[in-house]
């Protein structure tokens, strides 16, 4: 099922797919052309905003603001969501190395989350948590979360970053606060960088 709205916008789909395009330049697919999958979702909503959900199945991406990009491909069970100017949500896998049940969310305006596989990256990956919530932020925070095995990186806050995994797995890293800096929980398994420092 293929949904497009008036104007520039364009959408296109695969099997069981369902995708929809709003707002002027805006693009979606789920699962439609070269990057095949069934059963995908994606949804753009904001002028130039790109929504792709392909390379695997029931992958799930939604983006939602001006220049908003939202990914999941490359892996099954995939879900990602940008809201906010310039918001960026990316998961799954890269390059076909496949990464399944990733998710990232990023919230606000210039944040970026991106789970599963980051890079040049050829090893296991999956289960990865990227989180960003900045709403009413100016400055943006990114949180990487990948290239392992149930890494999760979670910000609270304006102008942070959070690193979880690469390389490395069940690593956390989060942060709570504005301006904290950097949470950094990479490089092997089981770590754990919590700002501010409890």
């Amino acid at each position: 099922f293929t949904l497009f709205s008036s104007g520039s916008a364009g959408a296109e789909s695969g099997t069981g797919g369902i995708a929809i395009a709003y707002g002027a330049g805006s693009f979606a697919n789920a699962g439609g052309g070269a990057d095949t999958g069934m059963f995908d979702t994606a949804f753009a909503d904001g002028t130039d905003s790109v929504a792709l959900a392909g390379s695997g199945n029931f992958d799930n991406s939604a983006a939602s603001g001006v220049d908003s990009q939202a990914y999941s491909a490359d892996g099954n069970f995939d879900s990602a969501s940008a809201n906010g100017t310039d918001s960026l949500a990316a998961v799954g896998g890269f390059e076909s190395v496949l990464s399944s049940f990733d998710y990232g969310s990023a919230v606000g305006a210039d944040t970026n989350a991106e789970s599963g596989v980051i890079g040049g990256f050829s090893g296991q990956s999956g289960g990865d948590i990227a989180t960003v919530f900045d709403p009413f932020g100016t400055d943006g925070s990114t949180a990487f979360a990948g290239n392992g095995l149930g890494d999760i990186a979670s910000i609270f806050g304006d102008n942070n970053d959070a690193y979880a995994g690469l390389s490395g797995s069940f690593d956390i890293a989060a942060v709570f606060g504005d301006s904290l800096g950097t949470a950094d929980a990479t490089g092997s398994n089981f770590l754990l960088d919590i700002l501010p420092s409890l």
